[in-house]
């Protein structure tokens, strides 16, 4: 009895060929334990399994898988792609789990597809950089021929001015005579002024009172010095007359401490525009440094003998801007009452 313990029940009835006929079964592998690997030229480290069935595809067709490149171009393959992949196939190599073949082409691809994505980035914002470069380098030669431009069109002015009036018309006259005045406001010379003022003017010009060239020169050299940034507009111009002509103007200058110190020294307490150590008043705290616009007129009267302005009269309203900005007639009183500029703009 005990000699049959390690037999089966029915051990009688297997034969010994019926037994021998049966084959063994055994679980095959999941995970082959050997793996095959390419380095950066794409050749293979086979451990045992078939080349052709496990082989990882090289690194420049994984770059075509990605790269999506133009038709009928090659697959650019830089040293640096070679690099990421050998990069990644180490890293799989020093897993503690290997894996399957193809789970190791998409993680190489994966990493070239970043790499490829991250080198494009890199292009297209080079490309940016050399776009605005040039396009900045194109500004600075464009606005240096614009400067250029701008000198020479300067030059060609201060010739002009230089020169003889070419029209000798009373329009032409009146229009270069408020060139020459903005002119003069802004380089504050009298050598062009001076020349002008001959060239247009009768030796004997009537202004209310004698005057000639040289009075209007004085009368410029005022607005330059009691003023800041002075500038005539001349918005149209009439003749009533076939002998006279009359034009619109609109003046604009800047309140300055010249100007409290030339046309309005009683502001100050001491009368003197505070040479004596004095005080300057509120209202000269208020008008400093406002920006006034003064309307007005200027009347030449044309010798069509001569060709030349035998009269003259300018006249400007400073009172209406001083009495808007002050706000009531009392201030805009005392600011006249001992000034040397008078409402109608004429230098004491």
């Amino acid at each position: 009895m005990h000699s049959l313990v390690l037999l089966p029940p029915n051990a009688l009835t297997l034969s010994d060929k019926l037994v021998c006929d049966v084959k063994q079964r055994t679980r095959p592998s999941r995970v082959n334990s050997t793996t095959t690997f390419i380095d950066a030229r794409g050749s293979e480290a086979n451990t045992g399994v078939s080349a052709a069935a496990t082989a990882l595809p090289s690194v420049p067709e994984l770059i075509a898988r990605n790269d999506s490149p133009p038709p009928g171009s090659r697959p650019v393959c830089l040293s640096s792609d070679q690099k990421t992949a050998n990069k990644v196939i180490a890293s799989i190599k020093a897993a503690n789990h290997p894996i399957g073949i193809e789970l190791q082409n998409a993680v190489v691809a994966e990493a070239l597809r970043k790499k490829i994505r991250h080198r494009e980035r890199c292009r297209v914002n080079q490309a940016r950089y050399r776009k605005r470069k040039h396009k900045s380098q194109a500004d600075v030669q464009n606005g240096i021929a614009r400067l250029w431009d701008e000198i020479k069109d300067l030059q060609s002015r201060c010739n002009d001015l230089s020169g003889v009036s070419a029209s000798r018309t009373p329009w032409g006259v009146a229009g270069d005579y408020f060139r020459h005045f903005n002119y003069f406001l802004a380089h504050a010379r009298s050598q062009y002024a001076s020349k002008f003022f001959h060239d247009i003017m009768a030796p004997y010009v009537v202004d209310g009172s004698p005057s000639g060239g040289d009075t209007q020169i004085e009368t410029w050299r005022c607005f330059a010095l009691y003023f800041g940034d002075v500038h005539v507009e001349l918005p149209g111009m009439k003749m009533p007359s076939e002998d006279t002509l009359v034009a619109s103007t609109i003046t604009m200058v800047t309140v300055t401490r010249n100007t409290l110190r030339y046309a309005f020294p009683h502001l100050n307490s001491d009368g003197d525009a505070g040479t004596q150590g004095g005080d300057w008043s509120p209202i000269a705290g208020r008008i400093l440094g406002q920006r006034l616009v003064v309307h007005g007129s200027v009347l030449f009267g044309w010798d069509n003998t001569s060709n030349k302005v035998v009269r003259f009269q300018a006249q400007a309203d400073l009172l209406t801007p001083m009495l808007k900005l002050l706000g009531n007639l009392e201030d805009v009183s005392f600011i006249f009452s001992k000034a040397l500029i008078t409402p109608d703009c004429k230098f004491v």
